[in-house]
């Protein structure tokens, strides 16, 4: 699985480019000349994102440097390529991030 920018807010978790872009479309109900408009392509998988700490194993929990309060819960943070490794959405098209 890649990740892909879609535009200012939203990365989507997808095998391909064009995967990404017809999950996004039919999630959000954009057209494909809109989704083109403001998609930025790949994203590194070694950008980071917030996860739950409540989400994370006593394994992961151990390794944590990076643990911050917002909206009243414990977050920490992590890469896309670490999320992709522990995640079990079965190379599925999904939102991986949002910034809303």
């Amino acid at each position: 699985m890649k990740v892909f920018k879609m535009n200012d807010i939203d990365y989507v978790a997808a095998k391909t480019s064009e995967e990404a872009k017809k999950f996004y479309g039919e999630l959000c109900d954009y057209t494909y000349e809109e989704i083109q408009e403001d998609f930025e392509g790949e994203a590194s998988l070694q950008e980071k994102m917030n996860v739950l700490l409540s989400e994370l194993s006593e394994d992961d929990t151990v390794r944590v440097g990076d643990i911050h309060m917002k909206h009243s819960m414990l977050w920490v943070r992590k890469s896309f390529e670490w999320f992709l490794e522990n995640d079990s959405h079965n190379n599925e098209p999904f939102v991986i991030c949002s910034m809303e």
